[in-house]
Order: C-alpha cells, then structure tokens, then sequence
C-alpha cells in the first residue's frame, strides 16, 4: 500500500522531475525513449501512481529502485548489489497484482540471459 504522504506529496513525480533534470532530459523525452505514449508521465503529477512494471521500467531507465521512486528509499547506483532481505522487503511490499508482473519480468529476462 502507497504511503498517504507519497501520494500527498507526490513525490514519485517529483523524483521523476529530478531524475530526468539530473540527466537534462525533458519528460516528453522520457517518454519517447521508453517508448510511452505522449504526456502518460505528465499524468502522474495528479497523485496518481505507476503499476509494478512501470515503476521498473522507470527505474531501470534512470538507474534507480521504485522504492526510491515511491519515497522510500534512497537512490542508488548500479554498481551497489542489493542483500536478498532487501530484495525480499520490496517483493513483500508489492501487490499481488505487482508480484506476478515483476515475475514475468524476470522470467523474460533469465530466459534471455540463460543463452547469451
């Protein structure tokens, strides 16, 4: 569940302002770049939040956890490896909805991997 104060604040939007600043991006290029259709960013500024996949996709496009996006986390970089209680407290904070997308995310990806 989305903390009231994230959704009072917004910050996942704010996050999502700062992060493409940092890499002097606009939003619509975001957008383009992730292959989202146009100003479906710009919708989350009125409170609303991301589904599981779109925070990792958004994530992963800035280098950053959706926890850090949601405001509960700090940003990391890529080099930093996650502890598996780490990855466990996130997973257990998904939805279950959330859980199985992210899921089928990995399972893409592993299947991809497996024969590189």
């Amino acid at each position: 569940m989305i903390d009231e104060k994230v959704l009072k604040r917004n910050i996942f939007y704010e996050r999502l302002i700062k992060e493409c600043s940092k890499l002097k991006k606009s939003v619509n290029q975001v957008e383009r770049e992730l292959g989202l259709p146009r100003n479906s960013l710009h919708s989350y500024k009125k409170q609303r939040v991301p589904s599981g996949e779109r925070l990792l996709e958004i994530g992963n496009y800035f280098g950053v956890t959706p926890e850090y996006l949601l405001g509960r986390d700090y940003p990391i970089n890529e080099n930093e490896q996650f502890s598996t209680y780490e990855m466990n407290k996130v997973f257990k904070s998904l939805s279950f909805k959330n859980k199985i997308e992210l899921c089928k995310i990995c399972s893409v990806w592993m299947l991809s991997n497996l024969f590189e």
